[in-house]
């Protein structure tokens, strides 16, 4: 699934200094509300709260047990977790575009409800309250999303309600990583920034036993300002670790980027991160990332990587070649056809962060 760049999905496991709120966690002086519910759809707050209270655990939810209410207003999703108060969703699905789609559903962005005295209901104040609720089929294919979802700190609810999951999540600062990859001008050094901010992800990921199986610039969220990667689109992470995990049953890659093991024997590990970080590495340190002609995935055509290392890094050839030739030599052992020659997450976590050291120093 593609999203936009203001979409963001599942942050890493312990990126989450914010704990969920549940509707009456606060005192009613301490709620500011930034929108004041209207009466009728004030009702329907309450009404869904009230039905939740009522509820016990749904353990085919997984995390929680998940109620919906439609109306001409904005959807709202409830979430009733085992022990906690219920947690009250307004999804803006009717009043605003959706912000990100794709072949399981629709990404949409979402606000906290709270609950103060005289049943009156209304958004609080706080960037924690802005929020992003993934609406998708309940398919298969993206079971392993809810799962992977539901352990993740922060998140306010995941459940499933006739036939469609429903997943939260805080809505991230950045922007897609596709977006800075058509920025020609985009400086070197703040390239490399970004470069060991990814890695720093995927090696997140795969210390929590998981494995993003299609990682792409188009499936990231750079935020510049802290310096922070995170993946989106988990529908296509798979759990490495628990063996009843569902396995998908064809590739999920994108082809420049696929891996040959995924693509030949559906199979993804932590080095099939490696791989694919690689081809992103490899063009993002050319003269134009969003052309990919540094390298890409040839394997669904039975051939091999394609790779011009003439374009990696062209105006630092000349001023620094010992530099550019270990810089290159590192990135292609990242693309290596046979998993077992890439280097593990933590060794390509360290070269970036020399090769970083030597950009600053100049």
């Amino acid at each position: 699934m593609f999203f936009l760049p203001s979409s963001v999905v599942t942050r890493q496991p312990q990126a989450y200094s914010v704990p969920a709120t549940p509707a009456e966690s606060r005192t009613e002086h301490e709620i500011q509300f930034e929108r004041e519910l209207g009466p009728q759809e004030a009702r329907m707050a309450e009404e869904l709260y009230v039905q939740l209270k009522g509820r016990h655990r749904n353990r085919s939810d997984y995390a929680c047990h998940c109620e919906v209410t439609r109306s001409l207003y904005d959807r709202l999703v409830g979430f009733q977790k085992r022990g906690e108060e219920p947690v009250i969703i307004q999804v803006h699905d009717n009043t605003r575009e959706h912000i990100g789609h794709g072949s399981y559903g629709c990404v949409y962005e979402s606000s906290l409800l709270l609950r103060k005295a005289g049943r009156c209901w209304g958004v609080p104040q706080g960037e924690q309250n802005k929020r992003i609720m993934k609406i998708q089929q309940d398919t298969e294919d993206a079971r392993s999303e809810i799962g992977f979802h539901s352990e993740q700190p922060g998140s306010l609810g995941a459940g499933i309600f006739e036939g469609y999951q429903y997943l939260d999540q805080l809505r991230i600062p950045g922007k897609c990583l596709q977006a800075y990859f058509q920025d020609k001008a985009w400086p070197l050094k703040d390239r490399f920034e970004c470069a060991v901010a990814m890695l720093v992800c995927a090696r997140t990921f795969a210390a929590g036993g998981f494995a993003h199986s299609d990682i792409k610039p188009a499936n990231m969220v750079y935020d510049s300002v802290n310096k922070e990667v995170y993946f989106i689109d988990n529908a296509h992470v798979q759990d490495l670790e628990d063996p009843s995990a569902a396995k998908p049953l064809e590739p999920r890659g994108t082809p420049w980027f696929i891996e040959p093991e995924q693509y030949q024997n559906i199979e993804t590990t932590a080095k099939s991160m490696v791989y694919s970080l690689g081809i992103v590495l490899l063009n993002l340190f050319s003269d134009k990332p969003s052309e990919y002609a540094v390298a890409r995935s040839q394997v669904i055509d039975g051939k091999g990587i394609k790779l011009d290392l003439t374009l990696l890094l062209p105006g630092f050839r000349d001023i620094s070649p010992q530099f550019v030739e270990q810089l290159e030599g590192f990135l292609v052992q990242m693309v290596s056809e046979k998993n077992h020659l890439r280097p593990d997450l933590g060794e390509c976590l360290t070269r970036p962060y020399r090769f970083f050291q030597c950009i600053q120093a100049d």
